[in-house]
């Protein structure tokens, strides 16, 4: 008998629109040792004469044997009864395989000694060929399921995603007379396995659309029998009681799976089918899986699609109103009932819109009262904020220490929420000296709150990271210092700023700032990316420094922290994670990711090793369950702390950015592609390479498995004192030798850092260009120094007296020559383009998106920014991903006519036609003041209006550009010949434009006649 090493079983029952693609495709395989052996189950369709067919070319390598119809299973194994391969490989005659498949896993198999090899598939729509591919990966190499319990129930069921060394397979059989004969056999041979290999590829294309699997039978119901089967066959092996935990969820997921399906059948006589489905799963989890929902893996690792209706599938008494509930409707009123449930029993948000719009009332009504005039700002107070108030960042902490130590006069209002307080607190009583109470002359506040709308109208100096409400206007005698650190970075390669809501937000702050702070020119060039406000943003700005410095910056203090902490002896680990999609709408989705991560570290964690977690989220975690993992002291700034450890690893950009002693290894890690390898790159190995365009020099990981590998190999090599260790491991990016931080190191080791009232700046250098710490910033400003701002190419840098003087407020340019002669050497300014504000009053739409790109397109020579009033649309950012490259956003506030003067405004020209009593010249005033409110001193060569009448908002964007073109595209004939106030409203609008250059006028509206005064004797004349 020839040997082969690869057997490919071919079970084979009716498929002759398919067999010939499937042979011709195993018929290609570049492996020539290979046999295919055909088991022809009782086909009534010429499937046999085919495969006599392709026989008869292929003597010595297709093997057919015909049976009576048994059903799958009896074939294939009847077809591994007869087959002498060294691996075994089961496909199913429908699909269809890569010609590279058979010698490349047989080459993995032998080469790493695997009994079994994984890997991954197409998804090809049987109807257009269309083909996707699967993402389902192992997250380790070589391994067996008894080190990696976790990687049990993340293996796919089916068999012809396996490729299986003969012996494995002896003592196993496919269970006959049930469907679902997958799964079982799937989940033994990886228990069975010494050694499971994977291969990042797909080698098979699965026709999804054929099968059983798509309509509801009552095989359906043989589910509950494979969960039997493979219960018994575990417990005969004597793997049932140590993966018990991993095979109830494979259990409670599959099952969901079958009630997941129920939603999108409509079979009205399928009723009682679907009535014992549900009953019969249910029995079976309460009688063997009682305790199910306390599965971590039911909590942390159940898909998202199941996960966000778990309330009606967990539940039998939902499910069972469901279908009595959809009996008989049509397909759209299911539909519409499962998209009522599903808003129904949608999780409401942390604070409710309503409570959100009367805290921001509440905060901007008071800011208005202060706000009056009557009080002016206290040059001696001083309003610090960090994330809005939700956090208390590194620099906010620095600066508290640097105003207490050395500014002891003034008052200092900190905005942070009331939950933030005691951290607060323990802080300083760590890095301060003192009897452990607040000092005097701080005062804490919670955001949008009564006191914090006050803060913000009488503080001298206004210093935050994050954008200021809407409703904040700086006035004479303010201080606006915008610190651009990284929160509006995207905090991963997975994640993207907040929404384009807070981008509006950003732009507004950035263009009423009296200066930005950057931490490096790289840092401002993404900031003027993100906010899109590069060449429209006049506010001038500082270049900071790159690194930012440790609370207490000593060499000791290392070693004190892990000494009170009890680390010597073991490899410490900090890890301080913004979990990707934070700012996203599935956040609980992403917690769930991110616990299945901690459960997977906790178990590749050895007794060596300790994890502490800084986890500042809103959901509580249980650290009882995990035997490596704690929680970081809550006393400790993160960079502080982390300066202590081993290794620091985080997705957060601010955090990765901090400085950390020569002894801790910063590394990231992406836990939102758990389980996925989305944000990548090919090397010239064919390793996937997770990419971050802002730390390309640090070790990036979306595996938790290959984290822990890594850390390992740092701690084995800082024992044996070796070299490092280059290792490329598939999805990490490893950096050359000299990654961890060299130059950063350097740069701050040069610079001199003094404490005191006399604080000299750090002289921190690119090429010549000096750098300035945030407290640097202070000192400057409460000294009455002028401001190092950094001069733009073809700008004369100039020194002035930097003093708030009450009823003004003067910025100051001082810029070293070297710095100057460099920029002006390197950068060259490109010529300038028009400026062009295009608003609509339309909500956003994929189709006026569509049309606006074709504006932008047609018009190369100029730039466009798209305005908008769709202030915190949910809806809005889905739409602007689509602008086209080139093209940005302006989002403003909606702005009916609020405040007295628009009021009246608006009474009196719209309502009433008395045009004269309130002339044009006053609202065009007071549109300038609107215009300055919301754009500062950003201004446009162009504006485009279109889609609003009101007054307003037509007023305060004219002040927007010197040439300005509206048109009545919402002009409503209807209204306007029913309703006086529109006329009037319309007639106003007409004069307001008349002058600004371009006025399109409809059709209808050309040949009316407008109201020049109210009463009975009217003189009309024609537009």
């Amino acid at each position: 008998m020839k040997s082969f090493k690869v057997s490919i079983i071919l079970p084979v029952y009716n498929v002759e629109k398919y067999l010939g693609a499937c042979l011709d495709s195993l018929l290609a395989q570049t492996l020539g040792e290979i046999e295919i052996v055909a088991v022809n189950d009782g086909s009534t369709d010429g499937s046999l004469q085919i495969l006599q067919a392709y026989q008869a070319l292929n003597l010595g390598k297709l093997f057919i044997y015909s049976i009576e119809n048994h059903g799958v299973s009896y074939a294939r194994n009847y077809g591994f009864a007869h087959s002498h391969g060294e691996y075994v490989w089961f496909v199913d005659s429908d699909d269809y395989v890569e010609a590279e498949a058979c010698r490349l896993l047989y080459e993995k198999a032998i080469s790493d000694g695997n009994d079994l090899v994984l890997f991954r598939y197409y998804n090809v729509d049987s109807l257009t060929g269309e083909r996707t591919e699967y993402e389902n990966s192992c997250y380790n190499q070589n391994f067996r399921i008894a080190d990696k319990p976790y990687e049990l129930p993340a293996i796919s069921p089916y068999p012809w995603i396996k490729f299986i060394r003969r012996d494995l397979f002896m003592g196993l059989h496919f269970p006959e007379g049930i469907r679902f004969e997958d799964l079982p056999v799937a989940y033994l041979l990886a228990a069975k396995a010494r050694s499971i290999g994977y291969l990042d590829h797909c080698f098979y294309n699965y026709r999804k659309n054929v099968g059983f699997l798509s309509c509801l039978t009552p095989s359906t119901l043989h589910i509950k029998n494979a969960i039997i089967f493979l219960k018994e066959e575990m417990q005969k092996l004597g793997f049932w009681e140590q993966y018990r935990t991993e095979l109830d969820f494979i259990a409670v997921r599959h099952f969901f799976y079958r009630f997941w399906k129920l939603l999108t059948n409509y079979e009205a006589d399928k009723k009682e089918l679907k009535l014992r489905l549900v009953n019969e799963l249910f029995d079976y989890m309460e009688a063997e899986i009682p305790d199910w929902e306390d599965n971590h893996y039911v909590l942390y690792s159940l898909p998202s699609h199941i996960i966000r209706l778990l309330c009606l599938y967990g539940s039998r008494q939902e499910m069972l109103h469901f279908i009595e509930a959809c009996n008989g409707m049509s397909v759209q009123q299911q539909k519409a009932w499962i998209k009522d449930y599903k808003a129904s029993h949608k999780a409401l948000p942390d604070i409710p819109a309503s409570e959100m719009i009367r805290r921001e009332k509440t905060a901007s009504q008071f800011y208005r009262f202060a706000y009056t005039g009557s009080l002016v700002p206290d040059p001696e107070q001083i309003f610090l904020e960090s994330c809005q108030g939700n956090e208390i960042s590194a620099w906010v902490l620095k600066l508290l220490a640097h105003l207490i130590q050395n500014f002891g006069e003034h008052h200092i209002i900190l905005s942070l929420t009331q939950e933030k307080h005691s951290l607060l607190q323990a802080l300083l009583n760590r890095y301060l000296t003192g009897n452990g109470a607040l000092p005097d002359n701080i005062t804490l506040i919670s955001p949008n709150t009564e006191e914090y709308g006050k803060a913000l109208a009488l503080s001298g100096y206004l210093i935050t990271d994050g954008p200021l409400p809407y409703y904040f206007r700086k006035q004479n005698g303010q201080f606006v210092l915008l610190h651009c650190g990284h929160s509006l970075y995207p905090e991963t390669s997975l994640n993207t700023p907040a929404s384009k809501a807070d981008t509006g937000l950003w732009q507004h702050t950035m263009f009423l700032a009296d200066a930005l702070y950057f931490n490096s020119i790289q840092n401002r060039t993404i900031y003027m990316k993100e906010c899109m406000t590069d060449h429209i943003c006049p506010t001038p700005y500082i270049i900071g420094n790159s690194t930012e410095a440790p609370v207490i910056p000593q060499k000791s203090h290392r070693e004190k922290i892990r000494r009170s902490l009890q680390l010597e002896g073991m490899q410490t680990i900090l890890y301080a994670p913004l979990l990707p999609g934070s700012y996203m709408t599935d956040t609980a989705q992403t917690f769930r990711n991110f616990m299945s991560a901690l459960y997977i570290l906790d178990l590749e964690l050895s007794e060596g090793q300790v994890l502490y977690l800084h986890f500042d989220g809103e959901k509580e975690i249980d650290f009882s369950v995990f035997t490596h993992i704690k929680e970081m002291p809550r006393d400790f700034d993160v960079s502080d702390f982390a300066s202590a450890c081993d290794v620091f690893v985080s997705d957060y950009h601010s955090a990765l950015s901090a400085k950390y002693s020569s002894g801790t290894r910063v590394l990231r890690f992406l836990c939102g592609s758990f389980g996925k390898q989305t944000i990548c790159q090919i090397d010239h190995l064919g390793n996937q390479l997770v990419t971050d365009e802002f730390f390309p020099d640090f070790p990036a990981f979306c595996n938790a498995p290959q984290l822990v590998r890594f850390i390992g190999q740092l701690n084995c090599d800082a024992r044996c004192n070796c070299p490092e260790v280059t290792v490329s491991p598939t999805g990490i990016f490893l950096a050359n030798e000299t990654f961890t931080r060299a130059v950063n190191t350097e740069l701050i080791s040069s610079g001199t850092i003094s404490a005191g009232a006399n604080h000299v700046a750090i002289s921190t250098k690119i090429g010549s260009a000096p750098q300035y710490l945030i407290t640097d910033i202070l000192d400057f400003l409460l000294n009455g120094r002028p401001l190092p701002y950094y001069s733009e190419p073809g700008q004369e840098a100039s020194v002035s007296s930097n003093v708030i003087t009450e009823g003004s407020s003067s910025r100051v340019s001082e810029v070293p020559s070297t710095m100057a002669s460099k920029v002006s050497s390197t950068r060259i300014p490109a010529a300038p383009r028009t400026r062009v504000l295009f608003f609509t009053g339309r909500k956003l739409s994929q189709n006026l998106i569509r049309d606006f790109n074709a504006l932008a397109a047609h018009a190369p020579d100029k730039e466009f920014w798209l305005a908008y009033n769709d202030f915190r649309n949910p809806d809005s950012a889905r739409y602007l991903a689509q602008l086209a490259p080139g093209c940005s956003c302006l989002p403003l506030k909606p702005d009916p006519e609020r405040g007295t003067r628009w009021k009246l405004a608006s009474i009196l020209t719209s309502r009433m036609g008395l045009f004269s009593m309130y002339p044009l010249s006053h609202i065009l005033n007071l549109g300038k003041k609107e215009c300055q409110k919301y754009l500062g001193n950003a201004q446009f060569d162009q504006v485009i209006i279109t889609s609003t009448d009101s007054i307003k908002t037509v007023a305060t964007l004219l002040a927007a550009a010197p040439v300005a073109s509206y048109t009545f595209d919402t002009f409503s004939p209807e209204r306007y010949s029913t309703s006086r106030p529109y006329r009037h409203q319309i007639a106003f609008l007409c004069r307001l434009l008349k002058d600004t250059g371009n006025l399109e006028l409809p059709e209808e509206l050309t040949r009316l006649k407008l109201t020049q005064i109210s009463g009975e004797n009217k003189d009309k004349t024609t537009l």
